[in-house]
């Protein structure tokens, strides 16, 4: 998702001008279709959640010694996947991690603070802590003043979309090893590390806005949120999405050096699409030393790092080898996925560019079922696992569809794929800017708004407005909804203060924050910035962070 400053020019329309959706997925040599089909992949072992257990599951068709085939739920059609190692050389079947993945909200980092996009595996909160929050105003606590870049024949002031920045508390060992300056080592410090179009990586003092580290440099630039490596190794993982002279990668860096230390070429000579951009926030399980990150170029990447730390040899290392993913459906043409992975235990959810809505097994890389959401899907989901089942919220763009403007709002069995509820909203077509759903849905968990979901839909009229509301989630009936005056992209952060009210941060693209609450939807207070913001916000206690297109990272007190 790309908007050129001054023209908010659509990256989908731009991208497609220049790659195209490339071939199709990799498939087998018409010899080894014929062969006898062969029984699919040992399930999952007992101590992860057994696939064949869902509801209503059945194995999937083996179609030759390394592709496999089932069809869409709900609808006509089917998806075909096959694998492949890092030298992308088939794979009759996907080694397991050792442990097995089973990804637990409670337990996926052992730092304090976000540190990937929205939070963890659940992608539910973007915030850290319970402030206390009295007076409900938003104040100016600092500035940093960041580059641009010249890039698609356009130019990319800032930061934007997803654009998320990581809030982390390093504990005192990890401090000691990263060479800060002597006063910022001597500090009990959280750091802000934000990466940013120009393509540098920002390290800050949450505090008080100072540099801790010079900003990392590569060649692309940064248009979606990275990952901090949960364990506390000082690792982070981002992926570029603007190019440089050369191909854009998946990178890895060493935050005690300083550097890039590996990569991910988006150029991959499997790739269905030519188009190389990592928009996606990496997931990673610890215990199994694993990445997961869907990439634009129609790759799904499962990433054993092979990482090292010790903090009385100061420096972290990886060695990453990749397990890939390509598929197909009656739907591709485009390609790619910019949505983040959302986690159930061992099941990982994302939607494409082509409309297509995956759950995979992230033990087995095997897709567990599929089907069409209609349209372009790049807001990652909200994911809810309740007494009742576990379940997907998710909305779609107006970008396939230019003859039937209507953004679709549903609740989703994450189980077995299908329907639960569907809420629309009438929206415009743009040619030159997505509209529809971009940022992703909220999941209110304050005692006053428990029960609701929150979406924040996009140019639902021909003067650009947007509209944000609060649907209930067991019916999808609005509880609330208001028209905004400028469209939005960005996701709502929820802050649940110390009084157990939560409170919510977005921003739009007439560059006002708005603190509101999203139990009835009326804005608390409100802060101007100079430009349109794109970005989401993170927020660490009382502090929000989040960068504009004026070439700004903002810090606002929540007081």
């Amino acid at each position: 998702m790309l908007a050129a400053a001054g023209s908010t020019l659509a990256g989908c329309a731009a991208i497609d001008a220049l790659g195209g959706s490339g071939g199709g997925a990799a498939t087998t040599s018409g010899a080894e279709s014929a062969t006898a089909p062969a029984p699919p992949p040992s399930p999952a072992p007992i101590d992860t959640l057994d696939i064949r257990a869902l509801p209503g599951y059945s194995a999937p068709e083996r179609i030759g010694p390394a592709q496999w085939r089932r069809p869409l739920v709900g609808g006509e059609g089917s998806i075909t996947w096959s694998l492949a190692d890092s030298q992308n050389v088939p794979l009759a079947v996907a080694p397991k991690p050792s442990p097995v993945v089973d990804f637990d909200p409670a337990t996926y980092t052992a730092l304090e603070g976000v540190t990937t996009f929205r939070g963890g595996p659940r992608r539910d909160r973007g915030s850290w802590g319970h402030p206390a929050i009295t007076a409900n105003k938003l104040t100016l606590k600092w500035t940093v003043s960041i580059g641009s870049r010249q890039a698609l024949d356009s130019y990319w002031p800032g930061a934007g979309w997803t654009g998320q920045p990581l809030l982390v508390h390093w504990p005192p060992a990890t401090r000691a090893a990263m060479g800060f300056p002597a006063a910022v080592a001597a500090k009990d410090l959280i750091e802000v590390l934000y990466p940013v179009f120009e393509g540098k990586v920002y390290r800050l003092d949450l505090e008080t806005g100072q540099a801790t580290r010079d900003p990392i440099q590569v060649e692309g630039g940064f248009k979606g949120t990275g990952s901090i490596d949960p364990r506390g190794y000082p690792l982070l993982y981002a992926g570029e999405g603007l190019p440089g002279a050369g191909p854009m990668h998946y990178r890895f860096f060493d935050l005690v050096s300083n550097a890039p230390v590996a990569s991910l070429p988006g150029a991959d000579p499997i790739a269905p699409r030519r188009w190389g951009a990592f928009d996606s926030s990496g997931l990673v399980f610890g215990p199994a030393d694993t990445l997961f990150e869907p990439g634009e170029n129609g790759v799904i990447y499962r990433v054993r790092l092979g990482a090292a730390y010790d903090p009385t040899k100061p420096a972290a290392s990886v060695n990453p080898e990749a397990t890939k993913l390509v598929y197909t459906t009656t739907n591709s043409s485009r390609r790619g996925i910019e949505s983040s992975f959302v986690a159930y235990r061992n099941l990982l959810y994302a939607t494409d560019n082509d409309g297509n809505l995956l759950c995979l097994d992230a033990n087995t890389m095997m897709v567990v079922w599929a089907r069409t959401v209609d349209d372009d899907g790049d807001a990652t989901m909200a994911i809810e696992h309740t007494a009742e089942g576990v379940f997907l919220y998710t909305g779609n763009e107006i970008d396939h569809r230019t003859s039937d403007p209507t953004v679709n709002l549903r609740k989703i069995n994450a189980l077995t794929g299908e329907v639960v509820w569907q809420h629309d909203v009438p929206a415009v077509y743009n040619a030159d800017s997505n509209a529809g759903l971009l940022g992703s849905p909220n999941l209110v968990t304050g005692a006053d708004g428990r029960g609701l979901v929150l979406f924040n839909v996009s140019m639902t009229s021909a003067k650009l407005t947007g509209r944000l509301l609060a649907l209930d989630r067991a019916t999808g009936t609005p509880v609330w909804q208001r028209d905004l005056p400028a469209y939005s992209w960005t996701s709502p952060t929820l802050i649940t203060g110390a009084d157990g009210r939560t409170r919510a941060v977005f921003a739009g693209f007439d560059g006002v924050i708005r603190l509101f609450d999203p139990a009835i939807g009326q804005d608390l207070d409100t802060f101007a910035t100079g430009a349109p913001v794109e970005s989401s916000a993170a927020a660490y206690g009382n502090t929000v962070v989040v960068a504009s297109r004026d070439q700004k990272i903002y810090a606002l007190t929540v007081s």
